[in-house]
């Protein structure tokens, strides 16, 4: 098989790959050698795949980049899992690093892409241990960043969340409205902000959009020493003094 770099799987290989299907492999090193890739180390499992992570893994971690397919103990619908890493150190040639990296998918192919739960690629030991590889599973899993927009909506749905709501809430429901105030009206607010009188009710009026004063008493003689708002319906009373009614 043809592919980008021209390094297809040797006969070699790819009878080890059928055979590990079966869960007798637990690792397989994959080399590069003489534009073809081809088995290095195999080892069959011990114990856990956790347990034997490490102990298998971080020796074959040398100067010499390679391919690491190591298989889990789950299963999807195609049977084992595995991950496959990609082992290239700080000490690659340039040209070598780009080998690898292009190669990668062809090597994926070749195995049986369905096969391959995650991918992880390391240049240093310790991306590539047991605790790189959960790191790697949790950063995967983390939400990407939001944008300032999506930050802002976020807030505001906490803070719809968190506000109280008890039976004396009071939410708007209208900004408001407004109507104009008749002459007679005005007349008698002065009047009652003088002191000339004691009391007056207005009141709305749909009809003609207005506010009015059909009721007003000057029979009080106090100064006015501040104004009391009492509403009820649509009418509003206003007091010099003691209780609005």
């Amino acid at each position: 098989m043809s592919h980008q770099t021209g390094i297809s799987a040797s006969r070699e290989l790819l009878d080890l790959f059928s055979k590990s299907k079966g869960g007798s492999v637990r690792l397989i090193q994959v080399l590069i050698t003489d534009e073809l890739l081809v088995p290095g180390i195999q080892a069959p499992p011990q114990g856990s795949w956790e347990d034997d992570y490490d102990i298998m893994v971080l020796p074959l971690l040398s100067r010499q980049p390679c391919y690491l397919l190591y298989r889990l103990d789950s299963r999807n619908n195609q049977g084992l899992q595995w991950i496959l890493i990609a082992w290239t150190p700080e000490s690659c040639t340039i040209r070598q690093k780009m080998l690898y990296a292009a190669t990668r998918a062809t090597l994926k192919t070749e195995f049986g892409g369905g096969h391959v739960l995650e991918e992880l690629s390391a240049s240093e030991k310790e991306d590539a241990s047991l605790r790189g590889y959960k790191q790697h599973l949790a950063s995967a899993a983390a939400p990407a960043p939001l944008s300032v927009a999506e930050l802002e909506l976020q807030r505001m749905k906490i803070d719809e969340i968190n506000t109280e709501v008890t039976m004396d809430t009071k939410r708007p429901t209208l900004q408001g409205v407004a109507f104009p105030i008749e002459d007679q009206a005005l007349e008698a607010m002065r009047s009652l902000k003088n002191g000339k009188i004691q009391y007056i009710q207005l009141c709305s009026s749909i009809r003609c959009r207005a506010v009015n004063a059909p009721l007003r008493r000057g029979c009080f003689t106090p100064a006015a020493r501040g104004l009391l708002f009492a509403t009820w319906n649509s009418k509003w009373g206003y007091r010099s003094h003691g209780r609005s009614r």
